[in-house]
């Protein structure tokens, strides 16, 4: 009699997940309820000085929205974009640098995005193209170590900043390059908040050495497992599937 195959339901990436859950509430609520007014109001960062409305540095409203504006998107085409890259590339950055270490850069990348856009952007910003940014460029840094940089990673972060910048300039009815580039401004912001986040990635990446062999590396790697046969780390299951 052929034994049963059981498949586990797990929760692999918790940060990311809890994120994207975060940011798919709030857009269904502020597109189907709210008619995008709870963005506006709560879920975009003021900027700088002369912009309408601009920060206000004694408003502690402001500077609660220095931090919330990554979980608003200013269109369904953002919304998906970044939820889509955040599930493709979050677990697998959880994974090489632990929850605790993935969420210290991501939160990094908000704050410096919301702090230069409070303190130099002439225009608002709103969503988690920071965090966007941040993943892209995690992902490449083994390959950086190596002093190689993968030809699909360069495709990844140009598709990245040309969505971002159509994005921002459909919402800001932006019409030519010159005027794309000039309400670009936020993107580019971002891009560096993103830069910023994934330094620490740099300093905390695991050094190979070059003396193990590659089935050593791949014993070190392995998960540990149970009697039962399946892997245990920091995986919540939720229930499972017998065949």
């Amino acid at each position: 009699m052929a034994k049963k195959s059981s498949y586990k339901f797990v929760v692999d990436a918790h940060v990311s997940l809890i994120f994207c859950m975060a940011c798919t509430l709030v857009f269904i609520l502020d597109s189907f309820f709210l008619k995008g007014k709870m963005t506006e109001s709560v879920f975009t960062c003021p900027g700088a000085k002369g912009t309408v409305p601009a920060f206000n540095f004694k408003a502690p409203l402001d500077y609660l929205r220095m931090f919330l504006f990554c979980l608003g998107n200013g269109s369904w085409e953002e919304f998906f974009f970044s939820v889509a890259v955040i599930l493709l590339l979050g677990p697998a950055m959880e994974t090489r640098y632990g929850p605790q270490m993935f969420g210290l850069m991501a939160f990094i990348s908000i704050f410096v995005s919301g702090v230069m856009t409070a303190c130099i952007s002439p225009y608002a910003v709103t969503g988690p193209a920071s965090l966007v940014f941040t993943l892209v460029i995690l992902s490449s840094l083994q390959e950086f170590n190596k002093r190689k940089i993968p030809a699909s990673w360069a495709g990844l972060l140009v598709a990245a900043v040309c969505a971002e910048l159509f994005f921002n300039s459909k919402n800001r009815n932006a019409s030519g390059f010159v005027q794309v580039m000039t309400f670009g401004i936020p993107v580019f912001i971002q891009m560096i908040a993103g830069i910023c986040g994934s330094i620490f990635g740099f300093l905390v990446l695991p050094k190979k050495r070059s003396t193990r062999s590659a089935r050593d590396e791949e014993k070190e790697e392995a998960p540990v497992q149970d009697r039962g046969g399946y892997s245990s780390s920091d995986e919540t299951v939720i229930g499972s599937i017998s065949l």
